[in-house]
This record gives structure tokens, sequence and C-alpha cells, in this order.
């Protein structure tokens, strides 16, 4: 089971990151498109900034669910690192039950906060849809971690 559990984090961290990839790609396109058009045409394109801006915050929430998995996050190991291996156990499953009291927990004030009903200046997109990221991103690193947390209690530490 828990080879199958943890082919689907290593799975949806590959789409994650998949995910964040065409969207970089996105943000280049039109950025470049809004450069030329503005600075060589001389006809600014009004939504580029917009589009790109909502694309970053998606970009960046989903980067870093997949450097969770991946445990690329700065980390001040220093002093666990000198605990004794059992002590250093205890403490990552420690660490991995806060972390997902912290994660469950933000869900529904996350969802709550993304609740506006305000359409976007010039793409008409609802900004609920933009910041719906934000409890997305907590579930995803919800089940990264609760993964994660398994493979610490049974004592099969792996990184993805």
């Amino acid at each position: 089971m828990y080879l199958t559990v943890h082919g689907l984090n290593t799975g949806l961290a590959n789409a994650e990151r998949s995910v964040s990839a065409v969207m970089l790609g996105t943000i280049f396109v039109v950025v470049t498109i809004g450069v030329v058009s503005r600075y060589v045409l001389n006809l600014p394109i009004p939504w580029v900034e917009e589009l790109s801006r909502f694309l970053f915050i998606w970009i960046g929430l989903l980067s870093s669910c997949c450097a969770f998995v991946h445990r690329e996050h700065m980390v001040l190991g220093v002093c666990v690192e000198r605990l004794p291996v059992r002590v250093q156990r205890i403490t990552a499953i420690a660490r991995g039950l806060c972390l997902e009291v912290l994660f469950i927990g933000m869900i529904v004030p996350s969802i709550r906060g993304s609740e506006r009903y305000v359409l976007s200046h010039y793409l008409r997109l609802p900004e609920s849809v933009v910041y719906l990221i934000v409890p997305l991103c907590f579930v995803l690193l919800s089940l990264h971690n609760a993964v994660r947390l398994i493979a610490e209690v049974r004592g099969t530490r792996n990184s993805a």
C-alpha cells in the first residue's frame, strides 16, 4: 500500500512541476508579446500584466508544494542532526504531526479567504478562481506531508 501511496505522491509532485513549467512558459510568451506590442508596435496590451500576475501566484504556490515533496525548502537542521537517530525520528514525527494539523487547519480559512466574487479588471475572471490555489496548496501539502509522515513512522524515509 505504501508503494502505491508513494507513487501517487511522486506522480502528484511531477504534475505540480509540469503545470508550473507550463505556466512559466506561458508567462514568458505573454510577457514577450506584451513587451513587443508596447515598445515595437506602440500598442500596449492591458491584460498582460494581470494574466502574468495570476500565473505567478499559481506558480509560486505549486512550486512550494513540489519543493516540500523533494525536501528542497530551507531548513535549520544543525541541532536536530546532532541528536541520536531515535530522537531525530521522534522529532521528525512530531514535526510532521504539527505540520499536518497546520495544513489541514488552514484549508477552510483559506477557502473563506478566496471567496472574493470580484471580477478582475481586464480578464473579467473571478478572483476567487485565482485565489483557490491557496486552499488547493494546503490540500496538496497535507497529502505530501501525510505520505512523508507514514514513511517516517514506518522507518522508510524517502524524499519523493
